[in-house]
């Protein structure tokens, strides 16, 4: 193409400029996709992805250590019961909650250079832009100005006619490269929409995290203090430990006993049609990944375990700490987070009732995070589990019933014929008519082989 300057080429020379412009700006997009066009800020991006991919190694080696920890726990679990194990139970959960208290405080870190990368990377793109949207209104006004002759009137004249062909497909060409600079700064500004998003989601996660890591210090310090009050009692002595043992089996058979025969006095008028029908799965997993150690019903396990001689539940493996969250939305009935005696029942628990008639049970918690009357949605974290009450090692017990059943019995020297002599004495509880117990796994996900069991 021959740039002339006088009247009528005037425009061949803007065209020009305009080409040049267009292919800077192509080999300038190039350059910002792969690299921000503040150099500064490029080089705190690279600076913090190394440091949130150490952290992430980090937190991969003390999973690790936790993992290995864990298969330590179950085997002494599986041992005999002595001091001496017990207390070796303790020492290993302390440690491994020693170590979760780490991971918490390494995923905030990383999660804190997360957001400051998310921070500098949404400035960079908003920056690119606005240099993007600024270079394409020049461009879209110079091509107003060459589109008021159209390309029959640029052809006839031009002395060479050939010249005016050129012209033509200049114009042309530079209309697709805007056209293209137009979509390319639309998948700019989605993708600026997608870190904005994330770092939203990031800030979620932080403050879950920070919230997370203090609950995990609390249940940490609470079995520092179970250890201590151990040795207090047993004065390091095996045959005081097993004195323990035998009391707490007892008291527990005990109370038992009563809760039985109060709830064998309970004569509730259960309509079948006001809860669903089993096989329905209208509820999620309490703890993930599920592996039930005890069923519901008559187990192999049940006439030992129970003067009823059924299993009012079923129970989950869940280490100390396991987040527990909520099966399905409800409004929660009551909780016992405050009293929790060795030996009695359910320790901590949360109970929750659903807009269907079904109300379900979460025990032997460490911690409890929720409030009588509070709104509830599935899958919310409602405590942690823990080994709370009566209870031979960590597990979630979740019990599933008809609402219209249920009791709550604020103060189980109702129940006890002694209560005096009863250490249960003063605890609350749930009681439920028998017709009112139903079959957790009649209502929890059918998943087939992600569920395990003993």
């Amino acid at each position: 193409m021959f740039l002339r300057i006088e009247k009528k080429g005037n425009w061949f020379f803007i065209i020009a400029l305009l080409c040049v412009g267009v292919f800077s700006l192509a080999i300038n997009t190039l350059a910002q996709e792969a690299m921000p066009i503040d150099t500064e800020n490029s080089s705190v991006i690279d600076s913090l992805r190394n440091e949130i991919s150490d952290r992430n190694n980090e937190i991969k080696k003390l999973e690790a250590e936790i993992a290995t920890l864990d298969v330590s726990l179950k085997k002494t679990e599986g041992q005999s019961k002595s001091l001496k194990n017990e207390l070796s139970i303790i020492s290993n959960t302390i440690s491994q909650l020693n170590k979760q208290v780490t991971v918490m405080e390494t995923k905030i870190k990383s999660t804190e250079l997360n957001i400051q990368k998310l921070i500098l990377e949404i400035k960079d793109k908003e920056k690119n832009i606005k240099d993007d949207k600024t270079s394409v209104i020049e461009m879209l006004q110079a091509i107003q100005q060459l589109e008021l002759q159209s390309p029959i009137e640029i052809i006839f004249s031009e002395k060479n006619f050939g010249d005016g062909w050129s012209e033509v497909d200049y114009l042309e060409r530079v209309q697709a490269k805007v056209s293209d600079r137009i979509i390319d700064l639309e998948a700019k500004k989605k993708s600026l929409e997608e870190n904005k998003k994330e770092l939203a989601s990031k800030k979620v996660d932080l403050n879950d995290l920070r919230s997370g890591l203090i609950d995990q210090k609390n249940i940490a310090n609470q079995n520092k203090g179970s250890k201590n009050k151990l040795l207090s009692q047993t004065q390091n002595q095996e045959a005081n430990y097993k004195k323990i043992l035998s009391d707490r089996l007892a008291e527990k058979e005990r109370f038992e006993k009563e809760l039985y025969d109060y709830e064998a006095k309970l004569k509730v008028a259960i309509d079948p049609t006001s809860y669903p029908k089993p096989g329905t799965s209208v509820l999620s997993w309490p703890v993930t990944p599920p592996y039930i150690t005890q069923k519901f019903g008559k187990t192999s396990d049940s006439a030992r375990l129970y003067v009823s001689g059924s299993h009012g539940g079923v129970d989950f493996r869940s280490k100390i700490g396991t987040p527990i969250k909520a099966s399905l939305s409800g409004v929660v009935i009551d909780t016992e987070g405050r009293v929790a005696r060795d030996g009695c029942q359910y320790g901590y628990w949360v109970l929750i009732k659903h807009a269907n008639g079904l109300s379900t049970l979460y025990a032997h918690l460490s911690l409890v995070k929720v409030s009588p009357g509070q709104s509830i949605t599935t899958g919310e974290l409602i405590g942690y589990s823990g080994q709370t009450g009566y209870s031979e090692g960590p597990h979630l017990h979740f019990g599933v019933y008809v609402t219209q059943g249920l009791r709550i019995v604020a103060n189980s020297a109702t129940l006890a014929k002694n209560p005096s002599k009863s250490i249960c004495y003063g605890i609350k509880t749930v009681a439920a008519d028998p017709k009112a117990y139903l079959d957790p796994m009649a209502y929890l996900p059918i998943t087939g082989s992600n569920i395990k069991t003993d």
